[in-house]
């Protein structure tokens, strides 16, 4: 890219896997294809965590780290891998940490 040349970037906020929607993710794909961003910057929350979420104090944690093992591989195979064969190496990616990947910390 040229000195002082325009980058466009796309934000890819609130992805909430698994409760996004395919139809929604094939629209992202082809949208990225058309617009070749220099920059995807995924804007917290791309995973739901719901399984791990404070609001479910019930629920058993052995158990529950196992489901979010397969949303981790879920969001990498379903979401992120697909994103990465459309938008290629030279796109910078940025992550950002929302407050459900939070829930993974606390």
């Amino acid at each position: 890219m040229k000195k002082g040349s325009i980058k466009k970037a796309v934000l890819l906020p609130d992805i909430h896997y698994p409760a996004h929607s395919v139809d929604a993710m094939k629209s992202v794909l082809r949208f990225l294809k058309d617009f070749k961003p220099d920059e995807l910057i995924y804007q917290g929350d791309q995973l739901d965590m719901s399984v791990i979420s404070h609001w479910n104090k019930d629920r058993k944690r052995k158990v529950e780290l196992k489901r979010l093992k397969q949303d981790y591989e879920g969001l990498n195979n379903e979401v992120l891998l697909p994103i990465e064969k459309v938008v290629g190496g030279k796109c910078k990616k940025v992550w950002i940490t929302g407050n459900h990947e939070d829930w993974a910390q606390q």
